[in-house]
């Protein structure tokens, strides 16, 4: 996974709309690579029509994991 070779943490979930929610901490660098990754997401079901960036306070996430 992405997060993991960068050591990006937090979570992931789809959104009943169809969105998905992210929430990613790590270094400015690793978090600037993994946008970009995310933006340029090779599969058709992971086509980004739209990101949003919304800084949020630091949560202790231990790894990155797929919420429900």
């Amino acid at each position: 996974m992405v997060a993991d070779q960068l050591e990006i943490s937090g979570i992931v979930r789809n959104e009943p709309d169809g969105s998905v929610y992210i929430e990613a901490q790590g270094k400015l660098s690793e978090l600037e690579t993994f946008i970009e990754k995310i933006k340029t997401s090779p599969t058709p079901s992971g086509k980004v029509e739209k990101l949003v960036i919304t800084k949020i306070p630091p949560i202790d996430y231990s790894s990155f994991q797929i919420t429900y």
